[in-house]
């Protein structure tokens, strides 16, 4: 077998290779707000992460196992998964929009609560502060990263074009 074939051969074998792989897992984060109605000024922040999209139409409850990371935090105190003491039940989705996130959460002292529904509601036993609001989400802006199929298809599409100029240029003159 000459040179070029064998060199072509393993461009198609890559070729093959790079459009058979496929990523699995769409990570989606949404960016949380708690913003409160009762004129408190304890608002709070939070980031929910999910290995797959959210439907866009329809109720869409959100498995456990598709939910990666969900934290909040509020007048400094932090609470989500992974953390002791936080309960999550539910995550849904109404036609695309946050629609509940019902969970329950104690500090590691059980004197700071946060309650979730569509809404929210935090209290600390401490200070005596307490805050009930609106949950929302937004969905994050992620850079979008190509598959590796799609940077298999490019490097193979610059290999052919350089393989290319290499054969013009070695090619002997017609007479």
């Amino acid at each position: 077998m000459n040179k070029s074939r064998l060199i072509a051969l393993a461009l198609m074998v890559l070729a093959f290779a790079g459009v058979t792989q496929r990523a699995d897992a769409m990570v989606v984060t949404y960016n949380l707000s708690l913003t409160p109605t009762d004129g408190s000024p304890y608002s709070g922040s939070g980031l929910l992460t999910l290995d797959r999209p959210v439907a866009a139409s329809g109720l869409d409850t959100i498995a456990a196992a598709d939910i990666t990371g969900l934290t909040f935090t509020i007048d400094g105190h932090t609470f989500g998964l992974g953390i002791p003491k936080f309960t999550l039940v539910t995550v849904q989705f109404l036609n695309g929009a946050l629609y509940d996130i019902t969970s329950s959460a104690f500090s590691s002292d059980n004197y700071v609560s946060l309650f979730t529904t569509a809404m929210y509601s935090y209290y600390d036993m401490h200070t005596g502060h307490g805050s009930n609001g609106v949950l929302t989400a937004t969905l994050a802006a992620t850079p979008a990263v190509p598959e590796p199929s799609t940077w298999a298809m490019l490097i193979l599409g610059f290999a052919a074009v350089g393989f290319m100029a290499y054969r013009c240029r070695n090619a002997p003159a017609a007479a």
